[in-house]
């Protein structure tokens, strides 16, 4: 009875070992569902790859774990990396999601739309851009030491936020 309970006792360490490092690898997805308003297909770029068509009118939904640094076009004249471009960015750490153009024209408008949460004090609202002379997106994209602190305070645009677990974020 000892040895089969050591046994046993071995087998569970062994699930929950593997388990933990299944968890640290793959990180919870986040949600994004990506719509089309333009008046053509438009060929869809994550982190700068080509990641199919989006039909006119159409949409696509992508489970992403992690930080997301880009989602974005390259219809209408812009590119797959940046230039005329504005893209979609999100940073799992710390929740925020933000936008970035060029300074000197931009292919498409975009909006970033976190789903199904509160928007009180800042948290949670739309990023919307759609024009190059708009205020509220990044001419560079944010480095790892720009983000603002965490807190019970929303950070001021182009830092957008949504301090919750499983947003889904509609992005058109």
């Amino acid at each position: 009875m000892k040895r089969l309970y050591s046994l046993l006792s071995l087998a569970t360490l062994c699930v929950a070992s593997n388990d933990q490092q299944l968890e640290a690898r793959q990180g919870p997805a986040t949600q994004y569902i990506i719509f089309n308003n333009c008046p053509t297909a438009v060929p869809l770029y994550i982190s700068g790859d080509f990641n199919g068509v989006i039909p006119f009118q159409g949409n696509t939904t992508k489970f992403l774990s992690g930080d997301v640094p880009f989602i974005n076009t390259n219809a209408n004249g812009g590119t797959f990396n940046s230039t005329g471009t504005l893209r979609a960015g999100f940073k799992a750490n710390g929740f925020f999601y933000y936008l970035v153009k060029d300074p000197e024209r931009i292919n498409t408008g975009i909006s970033i739309v976190p789903q199904g949460r509160p928007t009180t004090n800042g948290f949670c609202v739309p990023a919307v851009c759609e024009d190059v002379n708009c205020p509220n997106a990044f001419n560079l994209p944010p480095n790892e030491f720009s983000y603002p602190p965490t807190g019970p305070t929303a950070p001021d645009p182009p830092f957008y936020q949504c301090p919750f677990s499983n947003t889904t974020y509609v992005i058109t």
